[in-house]
């Protein structure tokens, strides 16, 4: 019998190798179309789904990227959070994403 081998998460083939392969204009994108069909299905009252897509996007590559690159970016990007830690390079931006986790999981 073969041992199946278990991963976490869907694989993608486009998956970025570093911060600077990162497609913004496509991260954006996923992000923007998730964030809109959160609020159609708000608006038809479709709670669940509603509920799920925000799981989703809150689990997503895209929406944890774009949290970081916001952040960084912004004019007092260099200071400490309050763990102490500062993201000032592309590398640890990178790093970042990966430790990111939904709060209930934490």
């Amino acid at each position: 019998m073969k041992a199946i081998e278990k991963t976490v998460g869907p694989k993608s083939n486009h998956a970025p190798a570093d911060w600077e392969s990162i497609d913004w204009e496509l991260v954006q994108r996923n992000v923007t179309d998730m964030q809109n069909r959160i609020a159609k299905a708000a608006q038809e009252g479709r709670w669940r789904k509603m509920k799920s897509l925000q799981r989703s996007l809150m689990r997503s590559f895209s929406a944890k990227a774009l949290a970081v690159k916001l952040v960084t970016e912004e004019q007092c990007g260099q200071s400490a959070g309050p763990d102490g830690v500062v993201w000032n390079t592309p590398e640890k931006k990178f790093a970042a994403i990966a430790t990111l986790a939904n709060w209930r999981e934490a």
